[in-house]
C-alpha cells in the first residue's frame, strides 16, 4: 500500500472501501505493507506531460480547423499541450524511458503488488461536471502506470452511500500480468462486488 501518496488525498468513503478491499486480500493469505513511494508523483507529472503532447499532435489539425468541437473542460488541456515546447515532451520522454527500466526495482523491490485506489474520488456524476472540473487529478492514481508500462487492472470494490461505484487498483510487475490477474480474480471470488451494480433510475 502506497499509503502517503494513494490515501492522504483520498476521499474518506472510497479509502475506506478500498481498505476494506485489501483486508479481504489479507484474509486470503496476502501479506501487507505500508510503503512511501514519493516517486508515484513524479511519475504521474511526467506522464502527463506526456498525454499532453500527444493529444496535442494528434488533435492539432481539428482544434485549428473546429476548435468549437471541443468541449470547455478539453480545449484548454490540448491547448496546453499545444503551447508544450518541444524540449519539454523530449525531457518527458526520456524520462518515461527511464522509468520504465526502473520502475520494478524501485516501487516492488519487495513486494509482488500495489494496491490503491483507482481514483481518489468515488465515480462523478455527469451533473457536476458543468460547475466544476472534478476530472482534474482523475487520473493521479493510475497515469503513473500508463508511464511505466506495468500492469494495472481496477475492481470493483463497494458503493459510496450515495450509491456510487469505487475500484480497487493492483499493479504489479513489467510483463507480469498473471500475479495481477490472479490477485484480481481472488478478491472478486472472494468478495462477490463484480456481480453488483449501482442503481440506475
Amino acid at each position: 500500500m502506497p499509503t502517503a501518496y494513494a490515501f492522504e488525498r483520498t476521499e474518506p468513503d472510497v479509502a475506506a472501501l478500498v481498505h476494506d478491499a485489501i483486508a479481504t486480500l489479507e484474509r486470503l493469505g496476502a501479506e501487507v505493507q505500508q510503503l512511501d513511494l514519493p516517486i508515484l508523483e513524479e511519475y504521474w507529472t511526467n506522464a502527463t506531460f506526456t498525454l499532453l503532447g500527444e493529444a496535442a499532435a494528434f488533435h492539432r489539425e481539428n482544434m485549428e480547423q473546429r476548435p468549437q468541437d471541443y468541449g470547455e473542460n478539453v480545449r484548454p488541456r490540448i491547448q496546453l499541450g499545444l503551447d508544450m515546447k518541444v524540449t519539454d515532451y523530449v525531457d518527458a520522454a526520456r524520462y518515461r524511458d527511464e522509468a520504465r527500466r526502473t520502475c520494478d526495482a524501485v516501487l516492488l523491490s519487495d513486494v509482488d503488488l500495489l494496491a490503491m485506489p483507482a481514483t481518489r474520488t468515488a465515480t462523478v456524476p455527469i451533473d457536476s461536471v458543468a460547475a466544476d472540473d472534478p476530472t482534474v487529478g482523475l487520473t493521479l492514481f493510475t497515469a503513473p502506470f500508463d508511464l511505466t508500462g506495468q500492469p494495472a487492472i481496477s475492481v470493483p470494490c463497494g458503493f459510496t452511500e450515495q450509491g456510487l461505484p469505487v475500484g480497487l487498483q493492483l499493479v504489479g510487475r513489467r510483463f507480469d500480468e498473471r500475479t495481477v490477474l490472479r490477485a484480481a480474480h481472488a478478491f472478486e471470488a472472494e468478495s462477490g462486488e463484480s456481480s453488483r451494480h449501482p442503481p440506475v433510475d
